[in-house]
């Protein structure tokens, strides 16, 4: 996301090109959360390990969400952009949470 980001900012692909790319990540990401990984249960020393997990990989799912209903709604790129900062910092949070969680486990 972040590379495809960084293109679009530089110029080096359109406002279209740009969503076409997060799409297909987010259907990578969402058919790799949802169908392939097992982040979504777990018990005692493991539960907080599971939810950090699943947190973390909802929240990235949910910057290409969120850049593409930017783009839907025809926002102007410093919204675009300060969505995408925005939601990065909450995927850092839980990546850290998920970061503490693993080390306890």
């Amino acid at each position: 996301i972040e590379k495809v980001h960084d293109e679009y900012f530089v110029g080096r692909i359109s406002k279209n090109e740009y969503r076409c790319k997060l799409e297909g990540i987010r259907k990578t990401l969402f058919n790799l959360v949802y169908y392939e990984l097992d982040v979504s249960h777990g018990r005692g020393i493991y539960q907080n390990y599971y939810e950090s997990s699943y947190n973390f990989c909802v929240d990235v799912i949910g910057v290409a969400d969120e850049q593409i209903a930017c783009i839907d709604r025809n926002q102007n790129d410093a919204s675009i952009d300060y969505d995408y900062k925005m939601r990065v910092a909450m995927c850092n949070d839980n990546h850290q949470k998920y970061l503490a969680a693993l080390e306890n486990i």
